[in-house]
């Protein structure tokens, strides 16, 4: 179990068939920020002294009532095959392979200041329909910018603002010459 794609694929694909899908994601997502922030349940799952049965009943004990059972057995089996490294890799594929699957796609606007929100609104359906995808809003202020937009759509920067298009001016006035 190497290939961070088969097993993000593999884990989407057996979520998809249960009952509280997007639970067992989110669950992965939260667990995923625990491993990175707690000492004692990084060193629990990279342990080779306890027995993976005896790290399922700790940790059922102690976050079962929290994660799905699913996502510790699935933390489980990848320490067992050694892959358990390449979590946060793995996590974020299932994550961003989650949102392409349930048509979303992540937006970053940054501003100089606040924007109105018919503004935002019309970003949202400006998106909705170009990429035919629900757009999940993350507003950003950047003082830094003198004026205008820059959109982070998924991969894809579109820079509106004064800087960007002073630098294009400049560009094309030292081309001209």
């Amino acid at each position: 179990m190497t290939n961070i794609n088969n097993i993000s694929n593999a884990f989407l694909n057996f979520a998809e068939k249960q009952e509280n899908y997007e639970k067992i994601v989110l669950d992965l997502i939260q667990f995923n920020l625990l491993y990175k922030k707690n000492n004692s349940v990084k060193s629990l799952i990279l342990s080779k002294r306890i027995a993976n049965n005896d790290k399922n009943k700790i940790l059922t004990s102690s976050i079962g009532s929290l994660i799905d059972k699913s996502v510790i057995e699935f933390i489980l089996l990848l320490s067992k095959y050694k892959s358990i490294k390449q979590l946060s890799k793995i996590v974020q594929l299932i994550e961003t392979n989650y949102k392409d699957r349930q048509g979303i796609i992540n937006v970053d606007i940054i501003s100089t200041t606040e924007l109105d929100s018919s503004l935002i609104e019309s970003i949202t359906s400006t998106i909705k329909s170009k990429y035919s995808k629900k757009a999940i809003i993350n507003k950003v202020i950047d003082e830094k910018l003198i004026a205008g937009l820059k959109l982070k759509i998924g991969n894809t920067i579109l820079d509106g603002t004064v800087a960007s298009k002073l630098k294009k001016l400049k560009n094309n006035l030292i081309n001209s010459n």
